[in-house]
């Protein structure tokens, strides 16, 4: 690597996308533009009715941690039903586009609290699930 012969590349993979899929997204893009626009100065909607929800899942832990301790520390004592039943915590984010009359915001395009939404509904899975059998 040092003498040029190799080189680093890092690759991310990409979604296999069929024909259907990709006439499908192009018929998307193509219902976004405003057809009085159309054929001259081609514009955009005003994307007024579109609400973009995303979420995010975190996992409260890892299967293993590296823990740096002084000397005179216990080991850290970590514990779960299972390596491969981790819980986890989702967060919720919906937002949609700013409204302006006369110059001033009168929707800030944030739905909910202007953080993330705090989500306190714990549920447990039962013991026996379809899934889990």
């Amino acid at each position: 690597m040092h003498q040029g012969h190799l080189r680093r590349h890092s690759n991310s993979i990409r979604p296999y996308l069929t024909e259907v899929n990709m006439q499908s997204r192009l018929q998307w893009c193509l219902d976004l533009l405003d057809e009085d626009s159309l054929p001259n100065d081609p514009l955009f909607k005003g994307l007024f009715d579109h609400v973009y929800i995303d979420e995010k899942w975190f996992f409260l832990t890892q299967k293993s941690a590296r823990y740096y301790l002084l000397p005179n520390k216990d080991d850290p004592h970590r514990t779960s039903k299972s390596k491969n039943y981790i819980p986890r915590l989702m967060f919720l984010y919906v937002t949609a586009r700013p409204r302006f009359v006369n110059g001033v915001c009168v929707f800030d395009g944030k739905i909910g609290q202007p953080t993330l939404w705090k989500l306190n509904q714990f549920n447990i899975s039962p013991e026996k699930s379809f899934e889990s059998s």
